[in-house]
């Protein structure tokens, strides 16, 4: 009978290596990606996020649980301004595409006067007496 050496595959070897370094490596492939991308160094990016406590720059909150903090940055220049979350930077981003004076324009325009507020309370006051019309109506028809 032939007998074979168990020699473990690449596959396995590259498996239990990332299991054992996967979050070293998950950070050399940010700081490489934010380099590429944005040419901010670890250092740069670190001294960022030190300057705002590592929260984000609009809502104020911490990255999400194994997330960090996503750089901000002007699409036409380049220009980088701050780090975000992931749901902050998402709608900079919408929100740089659509244009401002358009989101402005649709919340404006679904501002109500206070007037139509206290004509909403006339009315329901209103409906509040005729139901309770209603109500002693119905008793003395019961009755």
């Amino acid at each position: 009978m032939q007998e074979y050496r168990l020699i473990p595959s690449k596959a396995e070897y590259y498996r239990k290596y990332y299991i054992e370094h996967g979050d070293e490596i998950r950070q050399r492939s940010c700081d490489g990606s934010r380099q590429k991308l944005y040419g901010i160094t670890p250092e740069q990016f670190s001294a960022m996020k030190e300057r705002q406590n590592n929260l984000c720059f609009i809502c104020g909150n911490p990255p999400q649980e194994g997330k960090s903090l996503g750089v901000d940055h002007n699409h036409t220049t380049g220009e980088i301004r701050v780090l975000l979350c992931v749901g902050c930077n998402w709608l900079a981003g919408r929100m740089e595409s659509l244009g401002w004076d358009k989101l402005r324009a649709y919340l404006e325009s679904y501002i109500i006067p206070e007037q139509h507020f206290t004509d909403l309370r006339v009315v329901k006051e209103k409906n509040e007496e005729s139901k309770a019309e209603a109500r002693r109506e119905a008793r003395f028809i019961h009755n």
